[in-house]
């Protein structure tokens, strides 16, 4: 993904809308590595991009309520009850190279979980 590249990250729905348990949505990032050596040092790790509330979705609970017809893709960007999906940019300064690229979500609702 070269600098400066827009990108999106988008979260599958599962087979048949299976993919159901965003516990109430919460916040979540992008961030990026370069000496996977350093991966267990959290000072090593460079966020890319946040998302503050709603991710991956913006509900009250899971998907599973079948008023919901199951997990789906929102049609908006404010989407309610639905699976959203996020445009970001790879931001100007990031070397060039190899790197780990990881996905990090802190829940809403139920226990803490990362």
């Amino acid at each position: 993904m070269p600098v400066g590249s827009s990108q999106k990250l988008e979260f599958d729905v599962g087979a048949d809308f299976g993919n159901t348990a965003v516990h109430g949505g919460g916040s979540c990032q992008l961030s990026v590595l370069y000496d996977l050596s350093k991966a267990k040092d959290p000072t090593a790790w460079r966020v890319i991009f946040s998302i503050m509330g709603g991710c991956p979705s913006s509900t009250k609970g899971n998907l599973d309520d079948p008023a919901f017809h199951g997990a789906h893709q929102c049609t908006s960007p404010d989407g309610t009850d639905c699976m959203r999906s996020y445009n970001y940019t790879i931001p100007q300064g990031l070397k060039s190279g190899n790197v780990v690229m990881a996905w990090t979500w802190f829940n809403t609702i139920g226990n803490r979980e990362m």
